[in-house]
């Protein structure tokens, strides 16, 4: 049972007179409070002149660690280090007599090692000198082994790097893959590739040397790989393809190693692979850009400022023979939900990775506006990879809609033999292969207007239909009177297969590559006859 409050009050206060009277017993209570009170207002005290020492410890910490820098960084010092590995170079005149390839993968890349453990530490200060110098040592070196007739890549030929972002069953990596087959003839070829794919075993049957310097999101790493792969393979060109392994371009530069740059990107290109990447010098890159389409021409020299003399056009291709080849092997295909043979159905086919870019939403679209239209025997197939980032609609594969989708096929050619249309429903496609494709099998292409290179090509050479925007119900109503007139199909196909043979055939722009490559070679005999 609780107590009445007026005796709780009346004891409180007998306490307070207590205390008053002098109780030592009531008066020690709060002596002890009091006591307690002090005692954690002098730890506070303490704690924040622990907190303020261990504040002065830091700034002085900051200090020497800047003060360190400095001194590690005096030049003195660091030039005396320099000058003790530079030293090694005195003996260069008896190993250009003897080997100067000897000489090159020994000193010189011991000398370069020793320099990105300099640079490492101190990017700013020694960057713009260690440049100046490599290149001055390597085309001594050059020099030398030129004039006592040993020069490593007179006894191989010339090693052509080229740089592989992935090796997927696509555009860029597909193109790379016939100009390094082209180029093995007449030049040693290395590859390097960023990242294993579906390629994977072609480039291992084709190529005897292949290296996986490693990739990251970080870019100070992948100028490290570069770097490291470019001093171990000692490349006489390297040959970049594609935008995303643009590293390797401006490691190669700082080395006074040429360049060619082979671009198949637009502005959502440039903008996923360069976010965060300085590029105002963005001409310096390369000795020569190659542009697949006049759209990335143009690209390059309004918007990245490169020099039109810098930028050469040569068009995506395809072997228009290899294809027809291809396309023969097989007369019945098994797509998924059963057996689609030659003629069963009208069927509008896309091929390319499932995503944003590539426009998979509006081929679906426009599928399902073709099926409301009452349009029930025009089938939608889709080939390619499945982008992690990327959802497909709920509607995509379901068994009532008229959209299939098989995922990546090593050979679907013989599939797009067989197909009525090819939609090409990208939102920005530079110079896509698989319209070529089309185009040497006889396909109508529906593409649309100002998305690469391709509207024009089958505007110019009447090869197709080109709708004027973005709009899923635009490529339906190209889609139907396709459907209807089977002469203006029979028409356009005819055109794209003369057109892909005459203009657009790896028989023509190999060789115009290969013309270029001995150029670059002839032009860095003499540094003051470069682009």
């Amino acid at each position: 049972m609780k107590k009445p409050i007026k005796k709780i009050g009346n004891k409180a206060e007998n306490r307070v007179d207590s205390v008053k009277r002098g109780n030592p017993k009531h008066s020690n209570f709060f002596e002890d409070k009091h006591q307690k009170k002090e005692a954690l207002k002098e730890r506070i005290e303490f704690l924040e002149r622990e907190i303020s020492f261990l504040k002065d410890n830091l700034n002085f910490g900051e200090k020497a660690r800047r003060q360190l820098e400095f001194s590690l960084a005096d030049k003195e010092r660091d030039m005396e280090e320099l000058h003790n590995i530079i030293n090694e170079f005195q003996i260069w005149n008896n190993a250009a007599k003897e080997r100067i390839d000897n000489f090159e993968s020994s000193l010189l890349f011991k000398f370069f090692k020793k320099m990105d453990d300099v640079i490492d530490i101190f990017p700013d200060k020694f960057s713009k000198k260690y440049h100046q110098l490599v290149i001055s040592l390597r085309n001594l070196v050059l020099t030398i082994g030129n004039k006592h007739g040993s020069v490593n890549s007179d006894k191989r030929g010339k090693r052509i790097l080229f740089i592989n972002h992935e090796e997927s069953r696509t555009g860029a990596p597909k193109v790379l893959f016939d100009i390094a087959k082209f180029l093995k003839k007449d030049y040693e070829i290395v590859i390097a590739s960023l990242k294993k794919g579906s390629m994977s075993e072609d480039f291992k049957r084709e190529f005897s040397k292949i290296v996986y310097p490693g990739s990251s999101r970080i870019f100070e790493f992948r100028k490290r790989y570069a770097r490291h792969t470019l001093l171990e393979q000692k490349p006489d060109l390297v040959y970049v393809n594609s935008i995303v392994s643009h590293a390797f371009a401006l490691e190669a530069k700082k080395l006074g190693i040429p360049v060619i740059f082979h671009v198949h990107e637009l502005d959502l290109g440039f903008q996923t692979s360069l976010h965060g990447v300085d590029c105002k010098n963005f001409n310096d890159w390369a000795d020569v850009f190659i542009a697949v389409s006049e759209k990335v021409r143009d690209y390059l020299i309004n918007k990245m400022h490169c020099r039109p003399e810098k930028v050469a056009l040569f068009n995506a291709f395809i072997s228009s023979k290899e294809i027809n080849g291809l396309a023969k092997q097989d007369n019945l295909i098994d797509i998924k939900r059963g057996t689609l043979e030659k003629r069963s159905t009208f069927l509008v086919m896309s091929i390319g990775s499932v995503c944003f870019r590539k426009g998979t939403d509006l081929f679906i679209e426009a599928g399902r506006i073709v099926e409301d239209k009452g349009y029930k025997d025009i089938k939608f197939l889709w080939i390619g990879s499945l982008s992690h980032r990327y959802q497909i609609n709920d509607f995509f594969n379901r068994e009532s809609h008229n959209c299939i989708f098989i995922g990546e096929c090593k050979n679907p050619y013989p599939i797009l033999k067989i197909a009525d249309i090819f939609l090409l429903s990208s939102r920005e496609d530079p110079f896509p292969l698989v319209a070529l494709e089309a185009m040497t099998l006889k396909k109508p292409v529906i593409a649309i207007r100002n998305t690469g290179g391709m509207a024009k090509v089958i505007e110019d050479y009447h090869c197709g239909i080109v709708v004027d925007e973005i709009n899923p119900e635009k490529l339906a109503e190209a889609i139907i009177k396709l459907y209807k007139d089977s002469k203006l199909r029979k028409f356009y196909g005819k055109n794209g297969f003369l057109t892909q043979c005459s203009k657009y055939d790896s028989t023509i722009i190999l060789k115009k590559i290969k013309n270029l490559t001995e150029k670059i070679f002839e032009d860095n005999k003499n540094p003051g006859n470069k682009f």
